[in-house]
């Protein structure tokens, strides 16, 4: 179904609303207060932008959190995987001697599935905020990481150190340059305006950045750097977390993978590569993922935060990801239906966990006003076919 472009009213910039648009503002309505100071929206269908808004205070740019792990780090290990570089089923000791506590039998496919036993952080703000020299963090924060546990578990618990040794992978097969890896793959998917901020330093205006904390542990308004702490540490470029751009670069990210889904035509990752990872691998008892996207949990829902994020109504065969800061994506191709938000829900005070209960109900408003608008224009084909 393409939704019509019927314009109803104006937005704030003068532009006119779409019927999706006025829907879905009337159904959120203030509902999201309290939970962020603002986000910015969009909902993409059949490879159509249909719904393009924002909420409350917004800005040009945003920290992609969590969302870097996606348009980066696994985009460019499936890109290894597709040129031969990488297998799933090798195993991780093979590209990582420096581990110190790794059963042999721990392949690649499992930090991807986050069955590798590894614990959802490891906080080094402690430990390197009391290093000055950069290098030498970097080093602790490799060490801290490559000495932690890692064994085969049953239970799919997310991890982001799974994606911090993935990165390490790469490193090894790549070269250590994560900006460089970033600005050539940024290069070959047409995005243009997303970027590192290198030691943490911004090339533009702060304000252009929404901020994301009042932060007590480094004494400051944290915008235009990093909010991640310990890539902050590292230096503000990592596999984690560093990425700051705007809704356009992240839409033409997620609709470059949805071609690639639908082998409309060529992405920097293969049709079939890309079915490879997006399958789901565990059970809703074992956790909800694929090979590194989240997906949504099957059956009764169970009060984890990071798999609530993606509703009730977006099918089991849906990705996505989620960022501490507020970001998330979420592509469903039964549907072919792709809903992006850029949010800043840690300011002032990353404490206000009420988006993670929210995010859920908000991806509900949406597939709920699509359904609400395709309802509307089947009654009214059929009053057209009954009065003819």
């Amino acid at each position: 179904m393409v939704l019509p472009h019927l314009r109803k009213r104006e937005k704030p910039n003068g532009a006119k609303m779409t019927i999706l648009e006025c829907t879905i503002r009337k159904k959120i309505s203030d509902s999201w207060v309290g939970t962020t100071p603002g986000f910015h929206l969009q909902v993409i269908q059949n490879g159509d932008l249909q719904a393009d808004l924002r909420f409350g205070v917004t800005y040009p740019n945003y920290d992609w959190a969590s969302l870097t792990k996606m348009v980066l780090t696994h985009t460019l290990f499936m890109k290894c995987v597709q040129e031969g570089i990488l297998s799933i089923d090798d195993p991780l000791t093979k590209f990582l001697p420096d581990l110190t506590n790794c059963g042999d039998d721990v392949k690649l496919r499992h930090l991807l599935s986050h069955t590798a036993g590894l614990p959802g952080t490891i906080g080094f703000w402690n430990l390197g905020s009391q290093v000055d020299d950069l290098k030498e963090r970097q080093n602790i924060w490799r060490k801290s990481v490559l000495s932690l546990p890692i064994y085969i578990s049953e239970r799919s618990s997310y991890s982001e150190i799974d994606f911090q040794i993935i990165g390490y992978v790469l490193e090894s097969v790549l070269g250590n340059e994560i900006g460089n890896h970033w600005n050539k793959l940024s290069k070959e998917m047409g995005i243009q305006h997303t970027r590192y901020h290198e030691n943490n330093i911004i090339n533009k205006s702060a304000d252009l950045f929404a901020p994301t904390e009042i932060c007590p542990l480094r004494n400051v308004r944290i915008q235009g750097q990093v909010h991640h702490p310990d890539i902050w540490l590292t230096g503000g470029v990592g596999w984690l977390s560093g990425l700051f751009g705007p809704m356009s670069d992240l839409a033409i990210w997620a609709k470059g993978l949805r071609k690639s889904y639908y082998d409309i035509s060529e992405w920097v990752i293969s049709n079939e590569v890309l079915h490879l990872f997006s399958k789901r691998v565990n059970q809703d008892n074992k956790g909800s993922s694929s090979l590194g996207y989240m997906m949504p949990k099957i059956g009764p829902r169970s009060g984890q935060k990071y798999y609530l994020s993606s509703g009730s109504k977006l099918s089991p065969l849906s990705i996505g990801h989620t960022g501490y800061t507020g970001p998330m994506f979420w592509f469903d191709p039964e549907k072919d239906l792709i809903i992006l938000i850029l949010a800043n829900r840690t300011f002032p005070n990353a404490e206000n966990e009420s988006w993670f209960d929210y995010r859920g109900l908000l991806h509900d408003h949406i597939v709920e006003s699509i359904q609400e608008i395709s309802s509307r224009e089947t009654r009214t084909k059929e009053s057209e076919c009954y009065h003819e």
